[in-house]
């Protein structure tokens, strides 16, 4: 049967769709949905009236029903399928029946003008098949289409865990902001297999970039969707090629919510922080203070500058911007950026070890996100009261806020982070050598992952921490190369990179200098700390020209990358070779790069204290 609505043709026996003469592309449950809609346009189907009909026996999540109503929606508009909920769906669109093929086969001799179009049909339709056949190859081929530089790549929303036992706000809250979403023409949804469980991108979204083609001035988007306490909430990741922008947005209402989230990711969007290609934590400080100066009452925007500053270590401008946060909030009603002003207040009092004032604001923000049943912002902020006991060394105080992180997390429903706060905990126990302790949390968090089926991936971290514990160097040997066999071979991955580093280290203090040399053996290119691991052992071997060409390859990239921290190590190591070599002049401008370029990287100047004493290098170390 044909049909014809608006400007589209939909051929129902052969599931063709086109528009103006030229074929849409659209899946084949799509196109049998669609069939079934232009079938019976009176009837309103259940999700298990589709499964049954579509899907036909085919075990399949009702998530492939959402997905596929969104998918047709994008097409032909939010209008054109109704959602009654607790009902179904029902299409909207008038679409009128033209002949079959069979009947205007028969009828062509009474026609006196035959259009060209009936006249080749069935050579047009070989063709358009043809043709559709091979649009499919080739999207098999690259597995995913590439999106449009100027559109950002959006995986469909999803009910956030919390609410898991909620199916109706697919209806009532997830369909419609991801149709409204969509509708902002600025989104191109990412087509996702049926059964694909994609609620781990929050905690590895490289695992999906190979999703589309990210290209430098490209992004993807995937968030969660629910409700707690009287508010509606958002909660997204948006990656793109060398940054990310985490956010949560919350409202009285769903209107509220579409309205104000739309408006955020305008602000967001339509800036060269979306895009902008660094790592360089003061670059990114400097956007952030660009954006924040466009719309200053965005809060989500003031939070990531004040984030921002934190992280650089400016501990008294972070004091003072915390505070006007706190205001902005209050005078905004928003006690999800109230309590995440306090929360970062009380982590830059930490920073000036004023303790029992950063412990104060913490508890405040502790009390506003459990009233608020946000239990994940509840849970960093306990992790975060068990660092002011880390500072105080005492590690029973610290295992204990720890503990009741992981009870916020199970609250939440979210066993990833649960997972991770086990490994945290592992690593502050082993900080404190309670090893003991560390092994029973990294076993904790293995089983937690054994019993929700995570995919491997996510067991990287808990195998990198438990080389990381092993006395015995083959053990450890063991854990890193695990780590390697769960994960892609792709050197952005941090856990990746640091295993191998790991089993660099081992193997020179070993002279299993063959062994090193293969770690990095199938990887091509090399990233700047890769090089600079290959100098490790050239250095070891007293390689002393080989050492340096790698090292000065490994500063370069780094620095070109904006990759700040790794080209002050670079340095710091080139120093080091120049030393040895005795070349001073050398020794000063990597001497003059440090003094200059670490100003405002508290934390890498804490971390190398040692290595800079020991090169007597002063710094101005709080």
């Amino acid at each position: 049967m044909l049909y014809s609505f608006n400007d589209f043709v939909f051929d129902s026996e052969r599931l063709l769709l086109s528009k103006h003469e030229e074929i849409i592309s659209c899946r084949p449950n799509e196109a049998k949905l669609l069939a079934l809609f232009l079938a019976e346009p009176q009837t309103v189907f259940s999700k298990d009236d589709i499964l049954n009909r579509v899907w036909a026996g085919k075990v399949v999540s009702e998530q492939a029903v959402f997905q596929s109503i969104s998918n047709l929606r994008s097409l032909f508009g939010e209008g054109s399928i109704k959602t009654f909920p607790k009902k179904g769906y029902q299409w909207q669109v008038n679409a009128c029946v033209l002949e079959s093929e069979s009947s205007a086969e028969s009828e062509v001799s009474d026609v006196p003008l035959v259009s060209f179009y009936q006249a080749n049909k069935r050579l047009f339709i070989q063709f358009i098949v043809a043709f559709v056949v091979s649009i499919a190859v080739l999207f098999y081929l690259l597995d995913r289409s590439k999106i449009d530089s100027t559109q950002i790549a959006a995986f469909p929303l999803l009910i956030d865990s919390q609410n898991q036992d909620s199916p109706e706000l697919q209806a009532e809250l997830v369909e419609p902001l991801w149709n409204e979403l969509l509708d902002t023409g600025n989104f191109q949804p990412v087509t996702t297999e049926q059964n694909e469980d994609y609620r781990d991108f929050f905690y590895l979204p490289e695992k999906y970039t190979q999703h589309i083609s990210l290209r430098k001035n490209s992004s993807l988007i995937m968030g969660f969707v629910g409700e707690r306490k009287g508010k509606v909430f958002v909660r997204y990741l948006l990656k793109s090629h060398s940054n990310f922008w985490l956010a949560e947005i919350e409202a009285g209402s769903r209107a509220q919510l579409i309205e104000k989230w739309l408006s955020h990711l305008t602000h967001v969007t339509s800036s060269r922080f979306a895009v902008v290609d660094t790592i360089d934590p003061v670059l990114i400080n400097a956007e952030l203070k660009l954006l924040h100066n466009s719309y200053p009452d965005d809060l989500v925007i003031f939070y990531r500058l004040v984030q921002s500053q934190l992280w650089l270590g400016d501990s008294s401008n972070t004091l003072v911007l915390a505070e006007q946060l706190s205001d902005k909030a209050r005078a905004q009603n928003d006690n999800l950026y109230l309590g995440s002003a306090l929360l970062i207040w009380g982590q830059a009092l930490q920073q000036q070890q004023l303790l029992g004032d950063a412990e104060q604001k913490l508890q405040q923000a502790l009390v506003l996100f459990k009233d608020a049943q946000n239990y994940r912002m509840a849970s960093e902020t306990q992790v975060a009261i068990g660092r002011l006991a880390f500072d105080k060394g005492n590690y029973k105080q610290m295992k204990a806020w720890n503990i009741q992180a992981m009870e916020s997390a199970r609250l939440a429903k979210d066993v990833l982070l649960e997972a991770h706060l086990n490994e945290v905990s592992a690593v502050m126990a082993l900080k404190f050598k309670y090893r003991q302790d560390a092994e029973y949390f990294l076993k904790q968090a293995e089983t937690l992952l054994d019993k929700h089926n995570q995919s491997r991936e996510h067991y990287a971290m808990v195998y990198f921490y438990m080389g990381m514990s092993e006395q015995e160097p083959s053990a450890a040997e063991h854990n890193y190369r695990r780590v390697l066999s769960v994960t892609p071979n792709d050197p952005a991955l941090w856990v990746r990179e640091r295993a191998q580093a790991h089993l660099v280290q081992l193997f020179i203090e070993q002279q299993r200098w063959q062994d090193a040399f293969a770690i990095y053996k199938n990887q091509n290119p090399l990233n700047a700390s890769q090089k600079l691991m290959l100098a490790k052992i050239y250095q070891a071997q007293t390689e002393w020209s080989k050492a340096e060409e790698h090292t000065l390859a490994a500063f370069k990239q780094a620095n070109t990358a904006g990759d700040r921290n790794l080209a002050l190590d670079a340095a710091l190591a080139l120093i080091g070779i120049y030393q040895h070599q005795q070349l001073p002049e050398k020794q000063m401008l990597y001497r003059n790069f440090i003094l200059q370029e670490s100003v405002n990287l508290v934390f890498w100047q804490k971390q190398n204290k040692a290595a800079l004493d020991e090169l007597d290098i002063r710094l101005n170390i709080q």
